[in-house]
Formats: C-alpha cells, structure tokens, sequence
C-alpha cells in the first residue's frame, strides 16, 4: 500500500499509521549488531504498522531466521555468487511479487549490486551503512581475490551511495569516514543510531543473583567481551589487556561471547599465554545482558567500529566500558563519564583502566550509573524506531 510523505516522526504515536512493507537486504539473520537491532525492530513492528522481510545473501539464513519467520517476517534467501546474475534475477522477482515499498540495503561492500536493481525497477531504495571499513571474511579474503574484492568495494559503495534515494550511517563518524556528503549532490543523508529494547533488562544490581545462577563466586572479577571473532575485534589485544590485569587482579576471569574464524587462533594464543584456567569461550548466546549484568568490566578494544551496539547496551545495564579511541566508539562512549577510550594499540593504559576499575568500586558504580541513565535516554528502540519510521515514509513509494 502506498502512503503519502510524512516528515514528521513525532506524530507517529498518535495518528492512523498505513501499512508499509520493506524488504531488508542481509548477509544473514546470525548474531551480529545489525541483526540484534533488526530482530529488536521487528519485535515491535507490527504495532507501528511496519511490515519486515529479509533477503539473505550468505550461505544460509542464520540462527535467528526461525524467530524471524515466527514474528511475521518472510525469510528469503538468495546467495550472492560471484557472476550477481541470479541474485540479480531473483531479487527482482521477489521485489515485484511482493509489492514493497521501499528496499532497505544492508549489503556495504556489495550495496551496489540491490541499488541498481532498485534504480531499474523505479523502487526507493534506502542504504545504510554500519562500519568504516568492509573486510573480507569468507573466501574473498585468499591473496589476489582480496584486492579484486577491493577494487570491486570501491566501485560497489560509491555507487550506492550516489544512486540510492537515501543514505543512512550507523554514526556520524561513518558518514564522514566514508565521505558520504562529499558524494551527494543532496541533503538525503542521515546518521541514524541503533536502539535498544530496555523492557526487562538485568541489572548490575542484581549482579549477586545471576551470578549464584552462573555459578560464579562474588568474589571473581569478570572481565567481559562480546564479539564475532574477527580480526576488527582485536582478540589478542583482549587477552593481552587480560594478561596484564590478571597480574593486578588476581581473582580476575575473562569471558569471551561470540564465534568466528579466528576462535582457535585465539584459543591458542590463550594456552600459549598461560590464561587458559581463567578464560572462558562462551560461544554464540542469547543471554548476552545477563552476563553483562553479572561482568565488573566491559572490555571493547576494536581496530575500527561502525558504532558499537554492545558498548552502548553494556552502558545501559550498568556496566563501566574501557575501549578503543576509534570512529563509531567516540559516540557510542562519552569519555570518562559512561566509560573511557583510549588509542587501539594502547593495550597497557586499557588494562590501567580496567584495574583502577576494578579496585575502585565507588568510581566503578559512578561510571555504571552514568552510562544506564544516557543509553536510556538516547538510545531506546522507540526513539530510534520513530527515525526510521519516519525516513519509510519519506522515502517510500
């Protein structure tokens, strides 16, 4: 169903709001910080009128594909290979039989490919970007296809850029990283910031609970880190910022949440280092927040961040944050009042930080609280929701 224009978003709650369908263009519905703040979105969709479907161009749909489809949300899935020419087909297809009215690009390094797709068929397409950089994590990272593969990015994003009817980054900071306002010709470009559901979130108040549920001793200090293992993440600066507070802080432990292609690597460098008592893989979960709640520490020492979803939801349940001084963590992170950043390879004044943190509860709980009352207020679902909503409607057909 079409709808007319609305710029507004403030009076969404309170008016009559026109069924709107979108498609979302993906790698996968796997646990990544795109994928949590769409499923978050979808959570919530229905009552705002807001149609979902996802198209997934990876190997397969991922793990959360199923609550997806239980939600409401068509699942489609079409890998991407190398000649685009059944995707490109296929995506067509899907587009026109499904009437949507607007396309929502998700895909970064390969956007170009649904933007010209979306330009030829007349459909508003709407393309967002969440990192500064698009590195390689399947196959196309092998020696001589990462150069084709980044020759081909280059072209793919600028594109997409300039021929999408609008452009969204995760931050500020990726606009200007990817120089996006340079690339227009007009004012269609928006920093649009995740959301949060905050509806029954953990505590660090109820940390003693939780932990009695993890078998984890009060007297433990966890130091926790939350991400894909990958080589943006920086794992073997985690464990060496480890390394260092455990020879402070003796009772400290590390968890580490997420999967990945560096997993074993990394678990190598932690035996190698003598850690491995004290470090804990966790794997991919879906009780990420109780964690957090039950953590002392949340450790986030990336190479580059598009934002840094996990540092803001560490913030809004209470958890001191100690990161890395890097585009999309500077807003995601205010310096010295919900946690502290410092340069990526500045590993020894990281683990400084964290040990001061954890030897000093008082500064520990005034940093905790500090970062619950600003994720709250500026990064709930339906302030974020409402944005976006409102970029639907202006955008859509």
């Amino acid at each position: 169903m079409s709808s007319a224009p609305l710029k507004d978003h403030k009076k969404l709650s309170n008016e009559p709001r026109p069924a709107l369908k979108v498609l979302h263009l993906i790698t996968s519905l796997n646990r990544g910080g795109v994928e949590i703040w769409l499923m978050n979105l979808l959570r919530v969709s229905r009552k705002y009128g807001l149609k979902m479907d996802f198209c997934c161009k990876g190997k397969d749909v991922g793990i959360m594909a199923e609550e997806a489809k239980s939600l409401g949300a068509s699942i489609f899935h079409v890998p991407l290979k190398p000649s685009h020419i059944r995707y490109i087909k296929e995506l067509r297809n899907i587009i026109i039989q499904n009437g949507y009215n607007l396309v929502h690009n998700h895909l970064e390094a390969y956007s170009g490919v649904p933007t010209y797709v979306c330009r030829n068929l007349s459909v508003p397409i709407l393309t967002s970007f969440h990192n500064v950089q698009f590195e390689p994590q399947t196959w196309t990272a092998l020696p001589l296809i990462r150069q084709v593969r980044a020759v081909y990015s280059h072209f793919s994003v600028d594109y997409s850029i300039k021929k999408s009817n609008a452009v969204t980054g995760c931050s500020r900071g990726v606009i200007e990283a990817l120089k996006i306002e340079e690339k227009r010709s007009d004012k269609n470009i928006h920093a649009l910031y995740y959301g949060l559901d905050f509806a029954n979130l953990p505590d660090v108040e109820e940390k003693n609970i939780l932990r009695k549920q993890y078998n984890i001793s009060n007297d433990d200090k966890i130091i926790l880190h939350v991400g894909r293992f990958v080589r943006q993440k920086n794992h073997l600066g985690v464990i060496n910022i480890f390394k260092i507070i455990k020879e402070s802080v003796k009772d400290a432990k590390l968890f580490l949440v997420g999967d990945g292609p560096l997993r074993e690597e990394v678990k190598r460098y932690v035996i190698r280092s003598g850690l491995y008592k004290d470090v804990s893989f966790l794997g991919i979960r879906d009780d990420v927040r109780n964690l957090m709640a039950c953590s002392d520490v949340f450790i986030f020492p990336s190479l580059f961040e598009g934002f840094g979803l996990a540092a803001i939801e560490a913030s809004a349940i209470g958890l001191p944050v100690v990161g890395s001084d890097v585009v999309g963590l500077r807003e995601a992170v205010k310096q010295g009042e919900t946690g502290f950043l410092f340069p990526p390879r500045e590993i020894g004044e990281m683990a400084k930080c964290a040990i001061r943190l954890l030897k000093d509860s008082s500064l520990c709980n005034e940093i905790g609280r500090n970062g619950k009352a600003w994720a709250r207020e500026e990064f709930s679902l339906e302030k974020n929701l409402k944005k976006l909503l409102a970029l639907y409607h202006e955008y859509g057909r």
